[in-house]
């Protein structure tokens, strides 16, 4: 399973503004005004194409200016909700997509929302364009039928992951291998 950023308060929000991390693969930063009802298609293709990759977050409210995250005034529109997020979710992708939805204050009636997405097991996830859309980098893209195979094969696949024992009674993982082995006398 992938790990993603923390980030439930204004505090985690300036700490990414503060730090300059650049989006890509799993992170992707999208203006206030990106988050009401004439954008709602860009953000469903967004939420799918993470689903279908590695998954990830997209951070409403910040921006990216020259590579580097800015936090934006927020969503002041009160419609805009974490219900209506997953509304729109569940009506426009299929199968659905569970998504974890944060709202973070920015200022008195002014919210980020940070949506994490996971990578799927059920999917691929289609939207009602009738596409399949993946991560590439930074981008989405449209998949192509060996995109959408392979994704179709996470639910069948097993997640494979190593596990050593020693005889001195140290455990890794393969991220800890190279320490347990550093740690075993010949």
């Amino acid at each position: 399973m992938a790990e993603f950023l923390t980030i439930k308060t204004l505090g985690d929000l300036k700490s990414i503004e503060n730090s300059g991390f650049e989006e890509g693969l799993t992170l992707e930063y999208k203006s206030s005004d990106a988050l009401c009802k004439e954008k709602a298609d860009d953000m469903c293709k967004d939420v799918s194409a993470f689903a279908n990759s590695s998954g990830g977050q997209i951070i409403y409210g910040m921006k990216e200016e020259d590579k580097k995250p800015k936090l934006d005034a927020g969503v002041s529109d009160p419609k805009i909700s974490k219900e209506w997020i997953q509304q729109i979710l569940n009506t426009r992708l299929r199968p659905r997509v569970q998504v974890g939805i944060e709202r973070i204050e920015i200022t008195s009636g002014h919210y980020a929302f940070v949506l994490t997405i996971p990578p799927t097991n059920t999917g691929p996830h289609q939207h009602t364009d009738k596409r399949y859309y993946h991560r590439y980098e930074a981008t989405q893209l449209v998949m192509d039928d060996q995109e959408i195979r392979d994704v179709m094969r996470r639910a069948t696949t097993p997640d494979l992951r190593v596990s050593l024992s020693f005889l001195n009674g140290a455990r890794a993982g393969s991220g800890n291998l190279d320490r347990a082995i550093s740690g075993v006398s010949a």
